[in-house]
């Protein structure tokens, strides 16, 4: 399957320690998929607690559009009763409605802040994102859904605010992003976009830090400098080591990626994969 998406490898750009290079497709793939801040923008969807007394990995997802609406792994979602992260990408469909697995990145805080979450301006940082996928896979292989290692994901947040000199008073992993932030404008002047770029790579003091490739140009647009300020964070953070591999090497392992199709709380299947990187 992933071999037939077709993709080169664009001139990189490069921010500090981190450098990007862009995935093309000459065809650009038709989504008609609206994207979370889309749908949130157009009041017809939003994101809950599952009730008053709420429950830390999940949320209440509704799409009351007309379109499929995709929200994004690592996305992060703040307010309510504490800040969290999609557990998974998943499709919710027009007119539906499903619970979310999610992850807390804010251990500090239980208590109401506002009845609806809003998306944050970041990912969660590529370094916890690859361990949360992990841990995700390793309990779907024991049959209990898509879950995170919770203690986990408080403890890589705690140390990674110790290492990088961050005080959050509800230990909150978006206040690290906060103490690092660069604008779109400063991102855009440095990593613009590529004509037919659906995603890109990314590299770390010359280590692979990650890659996200999306069905169209349209959604890679909407979501690149949210992805990209996950990247430029963690590029601050020096005690992290990442793979050294070419380029064209991982573009090779994605297309030759054996997929395991696994069943969503949404519209289809999610397929996961491992490579050796």
């Amino acid at each position: 399957m992933l071999e037939n998406l077709k993709l080169k490898i664009g001139a990189p750009a490069i921010l500090g320690k981190l450098a990007t290079y862009p995935l093309l497709r000459e065809q650009n793939g038709a989504s008609d998929l609206i994207e979370l801040d889309e749908a949130l923008a157009t009041g017809m969807a939003s994101i809950t607690e599952v009730s008053q007394s709420g429950r830390v990995p999940v949320l209440a997802v509704k799409n009351g559009c007309d379109r499929d609406l995709i929200l994004y792994d690592g996305e992060e979602l703040v307010g309510a009763k504490q800040n969290r992260i999609a557990n998974m990408t998943v499709i919710v469909g027009a007119g539906s409605e499903l619970n979310l697995p999610v992850s807390c990145v804010e251990r500090g805080r239980w208590n109401w802040k506002s009845r609806h979450f809003k998306p944050s301006e970041s990912f969660m940082y590529p370094s916890l994102r690859r361990d949360k996928f992990a841990q995700v896979s390793a309990s779907l292989k024991e049959g209990a859904g898509f879950a995170a290692d919770q203690s986990r994901i408080w403890g890589d947040i705690g140390d990674k605010a110790r290492r990088m000199n961050v005080h959050s008073p509800t230990e909150a992993m978006q206040d690290i992003t906060d103490n690092f932030h660069v604008s779109d404008q400063g991102l855009a002047d440095q990593i613009p976009e590529a004509p037919g770029q659906v995603g890109y790579l990314a590299f770390i003091r010359g280590g692979l830090a990650g890659t996200d490739i999306f069905a169209s140009t349209r959604l890679c647009r909407r979501k690149l400098f949210k992805l990209l300020r996950s990247y430029y964070l963690d590029s601050f953070d020096k005690a992290l080591r990442f793979p050294p591999v070419e380029a064209s090497q991982v573009l090779q392992q994605i297309q030759r990626a054996r997929c395991r199709p696994v069943r969503s709380p949404g519209i289809g299947d999610e397929l996961r994969f491992r490579n050796t990187v």
